[in-house]
């Protein structure tokens, strides 16, 4: 709320606070991964309540978030690599915990340094044993820019076009990167699209009305 009204934001306890919590072994991964998860823009919307400004909302959180993960980024970067686990996939609840936190730990790293983070999310998407996996790839850096990023979300398509359900996942990655309301009308012409899938149709329409609101929201009145 600070950051988006332009005062000084001092985030240094509350960083200290999330690297004792993520750093103390004996509380668990899905609860440190929870805590990772800072309120989301829709969050902060709300708390607002009247007058948002979404596009500022949106810069407000994104520099919070740069901010706590810079104080944190060799943690986070440790995070990912302690949790890695290479072999079977096992759907247990300390495994579903660990993949709930080393997705966590590599979306808070893109806000701190986007190049070695699309650097460890591509390697991680192209090496993936699991969706689960492959979706907190793709999901931690969908905010950056760059063609490393447009070429993962590519190849999602090129592996699992034939696959519906996942297909709308594309549709709705497709939705959160978009930048303006002509992406998301060039989506409905694109080849996959149809209205007479709806779940398709929610993936793409409600992906950008509630997981882009910076877009949806935009100041021309075009979303």
């Amino acid at each position: 709320i600070d950051a988006y009204f332009g005062r000084p934001v001092d985030v240094a306890r509350f960083a200290n606070s999330l690297k004792l919590t993520i750093n103390n072994p004996s509380l668990d991964d899905a609860f440190k991964a929870l805590m990772l998860q800072l309120p989301g823009e829709a969050e902060i919307t709300v708390e607002l309540a009247t007058d948002v400004d979404a596009e500022r909302v949106h810069n407000a959180r994104k520099s919070v978030l740069k901010k706590i993960s810079k104080l944190l980024i060799d943690d986070l970067i440790d995070i990912f690599k302690t949790r890695t686990v290479h072999g079977t996939y096992l759907p247990d609840t300390a495994s579903c915990a660990r993949r709930s936190l080393k997705g966590a730990a590599l979306k808070l790293l893109s806000s701190a340094d986007a190049g070695e983070a699309v650097q460890i999310a591509t390697s991680e998407f192209e090496h993936a044993s699991n969706m689960t996996a492959e979706m907190n790839a793709l999901g931690s850096v969908l905010d950056i820019d760059g063609q490393a990023v447009d070429a993962m979300v590519k190849r999602f398509y090129e592996r699992h076009h034939s696959d519906h359900l996942l297909l709308d996942k594309w549709f709705m990655l497709k939705a959160a990167r978009a930048r303006t309301a002509d992406d998301i009308k060039a989506l409905i012409l694109h080849q996959s699209f149809t209205y007479k899938t709806p779940n398709r149709v929610y993936a793409l329409i409600g992906g950008f009305t509630g997981g882009n609101l910076a877009g949806f929201h935009a100041v021309d009145g075009s979303g």
